[in-house]
């Protein structure tokens, strides 16, 4: 179990993301590091935190779409 003061700020997470975005395609295991994060993200704050930073960032356009998807399918559902 992690304790809250190991837990990462959404913040902190995001800060991550933005500086991996910039290495996509240019440094290796960029896209690892972005999915890894994506995941913490998910973790501790939520899919709607996951979908934040993928919009943020313009990941939608860079392979992480299918996330948006599949959380907006699952929206649906919810409301049907």
């Amino acid at each position: 179990m992690v304790n809250d003061d190991e837990i990462p700020s959404l913040e902190e997470l995001f800060a991550i993301i933005e500086e991996q975005t910039e290495w996509l395609d240019i440094k290796p295991y960029s896209h690892n590091i972005i999915g890894l994060t994506l995941r913490r993200i998910e973790d501790y704050y939520g899919i709607e935190e996951v979908v934040n930073a993928i919009y943020d960032n313009g990941l939608e356009d860079k392979g992480w779409d299918y996330i948006v998807k599949k959380y907006e399918e699952k929206q649906n559902k919810i409301k049907d």
